[in-house]
């Protein structure tokens, strides 16, 4: 359901990002993740599949913001730096698979 939901969002993102910028489309992007982790951790005593799934939709949605963080910190860093950046936010994701 989180790659469906990056998916859906992704469009949306991208139209988000050059109608109000990067800043505020990250922190728009909040809000689908806190509804979806507050649906995935209700949904526990609810034993309700359904709610799961719906929540974990909406933090797919947010999941598109993760692209955004890494396009902005290139944005904002020196040019020496932004090398060793991308390196380690390569291993960072390479650690998290």
């Amino acid at each position: 359901m989180v790659p469906l939901g990056a998916i859906v969002c992704g469009p949306v993102a991208g139209w988000l990002v050059n109608r109000i910028g990067r800043k505020s489309t990250m922190m728009l992007l909040t809000l689908p993740l806190l509804a979806g982790l507050l649906l995935i951790c209700g949904s526990l005593p609810l034993d309700n599949i359904y709610v799961l799934y719906v929540g974990r939709f909406l933090a797919g949605e947010a999941d598109i913001s993760s692209v955004l963080t890494i396009v902005t910190k290139f944005h904002v860093t020196s040019q020496k730096t932004r090398i060793f950046q991308l390196c380690f936010c390569l291993d960072c994701s390479n650690l998290c698979k």
